[in-house]
């Protein structure tokens, strides 16, 4: 076989995502078009040139049969009963049927940095007095935590808050059918200053806002007690 022509590189390091990418291997499903690379990856403030983490991610194919580029991507359905990469601050988080559970008030981080964002989650509040969301473009935390911060409420509310040192403050806000125990698509797109939150409907935000305070940082999830769910993250660039 060979020689070989070099064409492009299909797995680059991704700044949103992780560093240090290779080690790769390729897997293919019998019987399927389905292909997928496995990969070591390094989390973006790890210093430790040595620490690796398992990922893999879809292969695709263009029309001459040439790989297309790789999207590293962040997703996690707690399927394997783990929180693997998830910061835990706060009152604790455990995983319960395959769903990131909390254990009161507490935030869950991942070390990523993206900007423009297409985040995805389902979310169930356990009762009225909780409310459960979706952090991103998000820095120091938990003390002195900046970033926004989408939640939803079983009153029926749903809110895109500003957080400054800790501090929130309400952007936007708007009115949703939420069920306490049941769980709702929670979809954040955030490009430059212009943030939209959706509930269920992907086509039509429930509520939007301009704010020009955060441009990028990394993603998590928050509740404000025991109970709160959350299930199905996918974090993509938009």
């Amino acid at each position: 076989m060979g020689p070989f022509t070099k064409l492009a590189k299909i797995l680059e390091q991704d700044s949103a995502v992780a560093k240090g990418s290779g080690h790769n291997g390729v897997i293919h499903i019998p019987d399927t078009d389905s292909w997928y690379i496995v990969y070591h990856r390094r989390p973006l403030s790890e210093t430790d040139g040595n620490h690796r983490v398992l990922a893999y991610d879809r292969m695709y194919f263009n029309e001459d049969g040439t790989i297309a580029p790789i999207s590293m991507l962040v997703k996690d359905n707690f399927a394997d009963g783990q929180a693997v990469g998830w910061r835990q601050y706060g009152d604790g988080w455990s995983v319960v049927d395959e769903r990131l559970t909390s254990s009161g008030a507490a935030i869950a981080m991942l070390d990523t940095n993206f900007g423009d964002l297409v985040y995805d989650a389902t979310i169930a509040v356990p009762d009225s007095d909780t409310h459960a969301g979706l952090l991103f473009r998000a820095t120091s935390a938990p003390g002195d935590l900046n970033g926004y911060h989408a939640r939803i409420s079983a009153p029926g509310i749903v809110t895109l808050e500003k957080i400054a040192s800790g501090t929130f403050s309400v952007l936007s806000q708007g009115e949703v059918s939420i069920a306490a125990g049941r769980e709702y698509h929670v979809r954040v797109t955030a490009v430059a200053s212009k943030i939209n939150v959706f509930v269920e409907d992907m086509e039509i935000p429930k509520i939007t806002a301009i704010d020009h305070s955060f441009s990028s940082g990394k993603d998590g999830v928050r509740s404000s007690a025991a109970g709160a769910r959350f299930g199905f993250i996918s974090i993509a660039k938009a």
